[in-house]
């Protein structure tokens, strides 16, 4: 097996140790909150939408909580994630530099400005209005 095969079996496998983690700390988060529900109760739940399973088996508090705060937070923050890394990529990748940040382009800076300027202008109240032109 040539040093390249090795590599790429090696980076193959690193990805699905990743994918793995990813979807096991997904499952977690399913279960954690100020709700404690034990993760039979969430895999129940999970199988109930899937129909898997009969609906009397869950209770609807729970299925709520899980369908309705747990699995949009959890793939929200996954979406989140993936956006922030595709913007560091980005951001290496256009400047060449593996330590480059988003001081480099200015985008630290004018985040502070314009959080300067809307305390001291007395927009920090208006936020709520502001959010869809920002």
């Amino acid at each position: 097996m040539s040093p390249a095969d090795r590599r790429r079996r090696r980076g193959r496998t690193m990805l699905m140790v990743a994918l793995l983690a990813l979807l096991g700390a997904v499952l977690a988060s399913f279960a954690v909150g100020p709700l404690r529900l034990p993760p039979l109760e969430v895999m129940q739940a999970l199988a109930v939408k899937l129909g898997l399973l009969d609906p009397q088996a869950v209770s609807s508090r729970d299925l709520a909580v899980v369908w309705q705060l747990r699995i949009p937070r959890a793939l929200l923050g996954a979406m989140v994630g993936a956006s922030l890394a595709m913007a560091g990529a980005s951001l290496q990748g256009l400047f060449g530099n593996r330590l480059a940040d988003p001081g480099i382009v200015g985008v630290s800076q004018g985040a502070a400005l314009g959080a300067v300027a809307a305390i001291v202008l007395g927009a920090a109240g208006a936020a709520g209005w502001l959010v869809p032109v920002a």
